[in-house]
């Protein structure tokens, strides 16, 4: 338990937490007000998967199986329609 905060001792900020891997049924909670969470994701090769929520996706790795604009509008047709406001 952190002692209450005076001149002395201000307030400690609360530290950013990263999770490398979790349990898809059990997703960790939004931070909350005042908070950014960014969801990472990569490699998908066209399949089309669960994404947690989050106020940004990345997406960083192949968005395609094989190359082909077919392939590459199956991830862009995804990416789209996943609820995160800034991709």
């Amino acid at each position: 338990m952190n002692p209450p905060s005076s001149p002395a001792n201000p307030p400690q900020p609360q530290t950013a937490v990263v999770y490398e891997a979790y349990d898809m049924t059990q997703l960790p909670e939004h931070p909350g007000e005042g908070w950014t969470r960014f969801v990472c994701i990569s490699d998908n090769h066209s399949m089309c998967f669960h994404v947690p929520y989050g106020d940004v996706l990345i997406h960083a790795g192949d968005l395609s199986r094989n190359g082909t604009l077919k392939d590459l509008e199956v991830t862009l047709n995804w990416l789209k329609a996943l609820p995160h406001p800034t991709k």
